[in-house]
């Protein structure tokens, strides 16, 4: 299989030396990565972030690019996609929601008492990834937050991101459910849920097992 897979998060420039960003580390992106490349299969790796551990052998993806910007990851993504056929894109990047609606040339002086930062929202770059490639494989994550934590909650929202960027499968999970040790999860498809993780290795394991499957296996009897 020829794979495309995002992971990290963007940052967002406020001025030259300040951003807006997430604090994803690109750990799991980078442990599907990994369980691909093991069994033999192309990767080509989009990395972003601040605040994630960049492999130190990137010589072992078929392609690398290391991002920062939302604007970047459109570019890049558009690129790979229109000039590479991929089985599978698996978009486990944590993509900023919002931008500067102005970005200041200089730095912004530090004796203000108060700031205001005016923001914009951006494009969910998912739903374009079918427009270029619709016969891809398509793997989308969804991260939630709150009190209520219910299994239904996390299949509701899987259901929506699947329905608007036509996602094939939707690693679904709350944020309070992810610690150094533990990744709680859930794997959707349009039956419902697929298998139920408590790692990220076993998350790492469940994807490739149910890409490879639905995107080689079951076409050469496998």
């Amino acid at each position: 299989m020829n794979v495309l897979i995002t992971a990290g998060g963007t940052t967002e420039y406020i001025d030259k030396v300040r951003g807006i960003t997430n604090f994803a580390t690109g750990r799991l992106g980078l442990l599907v990565a990994d369980k691909f490349i093991e069994n033999n299969h192309k990767v080509t790796l989009i990395y972003a972030g601040k605040h994630s551990p960049l492999a130190a052998n990137t010589e072992k993806f078929t392609k690398f690019f290391r991002i920062t910007t939302t604007n970047d990851l459109k570019s890049t993504l558009k690129k790979c996609l229109e000039s590479t056929k991929y089985d599978c894109v698996i978009h486990s990047m944590a993509v900023s929601d919002y931008t500067p609606c102005s970005q200041r040339v200089r730095k912004i002086a530090s004796n203000s008492n108060q700031l205001n930062l005016r923001l914009k929202r951006l494009p969910k770059l998912i739903r374009r990834i079918k427009k270029i490639q619709p016969d891809t494989l398509l793997v989308g994550f969804k991260l939630l937050s709150g009190k209520i934590r219910s299994e239904q909650r996390l299949v509701a929202a899987a259901n929506r991101q699947m329905k608007a960027a036509k996602s094939d499968f939707v690693l679904a999970n709350f944020l309070e459910d992810i610690d150094e040790h533990t990744h709680k999860a859930i794997l959707i498809n349009e039956a419902g849920i697929v298998a139920r993780c408590q790692n990220k290795a076993e998350i790492a394991r469940v994807i490739y097992e149910n890409c490879y499957f639905r995107g080689y296996g079951e076409h050469s009897g496998v």
